[in-house]
């Protein structure tokens, strides 16, 4: 596969100049600029004393004129490298995918930024960045394409900027993944969450220079995830439940309880709905899975909610703080509580007859088994098509109550693989064509009433 950088760029009005040439030019602008600054011999060194240049950036700050005029070195991941400008790519959409061997969910999320590329030729420029901090050597990286390339036959399609300390100073974050941006008039937007590269966001960029995104802050508690303070302040407070909205400043934590001077405190950070519902109605849904709750009609929000947990809007966070010493179970009740009441919703755990979809598969299932190709999971509705590649029929299943109007039936036990990628619009689609479409594809809904045990999930009057 061409790089697909090089791909893109080909046919533009600027040339590809040799490295000796490119580096001559760079430091010749950059020394003229700022003639106190120390001489810079080459574009590894250029990259060393950044910090002499360049300070970390804000979202909203324009892109320094010294940064375009820095020469780029891309590497291909087989030993072969290419020299740029940054400014090769100015008047494009910019995106700064940061990546290390360590991180696997970077890796296996490249395939899905190798398509956005691919969907925007000329808008766009996707650069995956390796950081000097990361210590990631030539064979550990090697080593690590290698065993993708054993197991699915996947080259990265890509190019990464290595031993980074440019974009690493210029975008502050400490935690992987994280994705900086930068819009077609040389503004930096912030840095995200991967899951943010989608194509409802470029589409808003390209049209508006903005866009609605969620902005990673550097995070407080990375090297202790505990180290979180009260989410308000609790002096002179008798008693706080209070469910907010994301913070951009935590990474997740798990409910704890603890206690301090007789008074007790109970805390989840930036959890998903999904985990928080779990966490509300343990006992009702212990044993349950998603395609066992039977959802009032009104309730897709709360569907979305569950479904689609990476984003930011869908994640949450929970304060009780009571001025006595209350046990778990106490804690617990309180929780649940507030959250029914948060989102009006109360879930009931019921055993009887009830519709359901019974799960088999007709002939045309073989044409979407799939063939070993590199994973993309993408089961985010309201944004791009919803895409599963190389994923285990009983995941696809289990997600498809999103789209159902009653729970479904199957073997969780079945891990065929398949390829298989729902259009943009199949939320809009009647039940009978979600049937029709899904029948296409060999898989088979038959509808039938069971005794079983399931949620009832409805709205809290």
């Amino acid at each position: 596969m061409e790089n697909q950088y090089i791909r893109f760029i080909k046919g533009l009005r600027f040339a590809v100049c040799v490295s000796t040439i490119l580096f001559l030019i760079c430091a010749g602008v950059l020394l003229a600029k700022s003639s106190e600054k120390k001489h810079v011999t080459d574009s590894t060194g250029m990259q060393n004393k950044v910090q002499d240049l360049l300070q970390a950036l804000k979202p909203g700050d324009k892109m320094p004129e010294s940064f375009w005029e820095m020469p780029m070195e891309l590497n291909d991941f087989k030993g072969k490298k290419s020299n740029f400008k940054f400014g090769d790519m100015k008047g494009r959409v910019i995106i700064f995918d940061f990546w290390s061997t360590t991180c696997k969910s970077c890796i296996e999320n490249i395939p899905h930024m190798e398509q956005i590329q691919e969907k925007y030729p000329n808008e766009l420029a996707i650069i995956l960045v390796n950081s000097k901090r990361n210590r990631d050597t030539p064979g550990k990286i090697n080593a690590t394409m290698k065993r993708y390339k054993e197991q699915y036959k996947y080259d990265i399609g890509l190019f990464t900027i290595l031993d980074d300390t440019l974009l690493t100073t210029l975008f502050p974050h400490n935690a992987i993944p994280s994705t900086a941006w930068i819009n077609p008039e040389g503004i930096y937007m912030g840095n995200t969450m991967s899951s943010e590269v989608n194509e409802q966001n470029l589409e808003s960029i390209l049209k508006t220079g903005k866009s609605d995104m969620a902005v990673t802050q550097i995070y407080r508690n990375f090297k202790n995830r505990l180290d979180v303070p009260p989410l308000h302040d609790t002096v002179g407070a008798e008693f706080i439940s209070e469910i907010t909205k994301f913070n951009p400043y935590y990474l997740p934590t798990y409910p704890n309880v603890f206690y301090k001077n007789g008074h007790t405190s109970y805390q989840m950070i930036n959890n998903t709905f999904a985990f928080m519902l779990y966490e509300a109605f343990k006992k009702e849904l212990n044993g349950l899975s998603w395609k066992d709750y039977a959802f009032d009609p009104d309730m897709e929000d709360i569907k979305y909610k569950l479904l689609n947990s990476i984003d930011n809007g869908n994640i949450f966070s929970y304060q009780l703080y009571v001025r006595d010493s209350i046990n778990q179970t106490e804690a617990e009740s309180h929780f649940q509580e507030t959250f029914s009441k948060y989102f009006k919703m109360k879930v009931v755990r019921k055993n009887g007859k009830t519709p359901v979809y019974q799960v088999s598969f007709n002939p045309n299932f073989d044409k979407i088994k799939a063939k070993g190709e590199m994973p993309i999971i993408q089961p985010y509705p309201r944004t791009d098509p919803e895409q599963y590649r190389n994923a285990p029929v009983s995941l696809f299943l289990t997600n498809l109550f999103y789209y159902l109007d009653r729970p479904l039936v199957f073997d969780q036990n079945d891990n065929r693989m398949i390829n298989i990628e729902l259009p943009a619009d199949f939320a809009r689609k009647s039940i009978a064509e979600r049937l029709a479409f899904l029948a296409d594809q060999g898989i088979i809904l038959n509808a039938v009433e069971m005794n079983r045990d399931y949620a009832e999930i409805s709205i809290l009057n």
